[in-house]
């Protein structure tokens, strides 16, 4: 897990579900259009109940033939893909609610009662997100990149490695701890949707992958390790 302004921010790490602080004067806030959407927007097979999310899901449709190529191709393995904050989420799978305040980004495997893989939650806490932003003094461009990094990481990174798979045990792992980042498929992975969108490639498994996490490193040497 890793530590920052004295909270503890756990890394990624798979799971079966059944269905069934920082703090800072600076102004950088997440946009007034974040917020749960009255019905989820669907990609395909990807639904996205946040706003925020869902613009930058478009955004990454537009600028990424990888990104839009990963989503036709969960669409055509009809494998379910939630993509939300944990308070969203939480509301149509209550386990995930849990995970408020813990994960910056994470993906988990979702089972039916049978322990049948069906599909998979991506959670991104942009609550967490926008406090680090305002300690950092970020602005809302460099917030957006950043939760498309996740995005990138999460979706074609992990779930699609896992949609092909089609077992939770199975799919594209992070690296081991002391591992360079590289050596990792799901890092490799992101790395070809960063290179579409002019972004330098991904070298540590760390918040310093993120822009706003760079900031915070550099000024405050926080602790940052086993990143999302």
């Amino acid at each position: 897990m890793r530590r920052a302004g004295g909270r503890i921010i756990r890394g990624l790490a798979g799971r079966v579900l059944v269905l069934g602080l920082l703090s800072s004067t600076a102004c950088a806030v997440l946009p007034a259009r974040a917020g749960k959407l009255p019905v989820p927007e669907n990609f395909g097979s990807v639904r996205v109940t946040d706003r925020l999310l869902a613009e930058r899901v478009r955004s990454l449709q537009d600028r990424s033939p990888t990104w839009r190529a990963a989503l036709d191709s969960l669409a055509v393995l009809q494998f379910q893909v939630l993509v939300g904050t944990p308070e969203q989420l939480g509301e149509l799978v209550p386990a995930l609610s849990s995970y408020a305040g813990q994960h910056i980004g994470r993906m988990l495997p979702l089972g039916n009662r049978n322990s049948q893989l069906i599909g998979a939650a991506v959670l991104i806490d942009l609550a967490v997100m926008e406090r680090m932003a305002r300690a950092a003094g970020a602005s809302q461009a460099m917030l957006e990149g950043d939760i498309d990094r996740i995005l990138a990481h999460e979706l074609y990174g992990h779930v699609l490695p896992l949609a092909i798979a089609g077992r939770p045990d199975r799919g594209c792992a992070d690296p081991a701890p002391h591992e360079p980042a590289v050596s990792s498929c799901s890092v490799r992975r992101e790395n070809r949707i960063r290179a579409e969108l002019g972004l330098p490639p991904r070298t540590t498994y760390d918040l310093r992958a993120l822009a706003i996490g760079r900031i915070l490193f550099e000024r405050d040497g926080a602790v940052l390790q086993d990143g999302q």
